[in-house]
């Protein structure tokens, strides 16, 4: 089987890449085919893309954390991330629970309580303006931010829909009731 060229340059081949019947040497197939590694602007021919479109060499796919948010590699400080050509890839936050978020997602993650409000707030606002009848936002049920584990265990805890999840992204709680009124007798259940 030696003998096959490049149909680039030519050249007689021991290894090659092939595409569509065609035959290339590395080097051809990589200029051809290749895609740039986001992380390190080195152009590879086994890669791994996200829905974004940007590609990752697979030494940095199985080296950096995906962000939790979007999906996207989470880039490092220091010499060999500097090339980097996403702005995704700056430096994003390692939470102490294992979640990271890359730097597009850092600026939008609600990290306390008052932002949390402010969230809720529009969210309310929004399915009113459907016409739907949602309580005010002092009359909105109770929220809590938590980490990875604590949702983990509310999940484990009540029997959550959400416990098949290695890391559901919020879980929502309800408590039910169910109130005799002493003039009627009638029962009165609430949720």
């Amino acid at each position: 089987k030696c003998g096959r060229s490049c149909g680039e340059c030519g050249i007689k081949l021991l290894k090659w890449y092939e595409r569509n019947s065609q035959i290339f040497c590395e080097e051809h197939y990589k200029n051809r085919f290749g895609r740039e590694c986001t992380v390190c602007g080195l152009v590879s021919v086994q890669y791994n893309v996200n829905f974004y479109g940007e590609s990752y060499c697979q030494e940095h796919a199985k080296q950096l954390p995906a962000c939790h948010a979007c999906g996207r590699l989470v880039g490092k400080s220091g010499p060999t991330h500097q090339k980097a050509a996403s702005a995704s890839l700056a430096a994003g936050c390692d939470y102490a629970d294992g979640r990271s978020l890359c730097a597009r997602c850092v600026p939008q993650a609600v990290h306390n309580p008052e932002d949390a409000r402010s969230v809720l707030g529009q969210v309310l606002t929004f399915f009113a303006n459907l016409g739907l009848d949602v309580p005010a936002l002092a009359d909105a049920p109770p929220l809590v931010l938590l980490d990875r584990s604590a949702m983990q265990r509310l999940c484990e805890h009540h029997s959550s829909a959400h416990a098949h999840q290695k890391c559901p992204l919020g879980v929502t709680c309800s408590r039910h009731s169910i109130r005799i009124s002493a003039q009627s007798g009638r029962q009165r259940r609430s949720e």
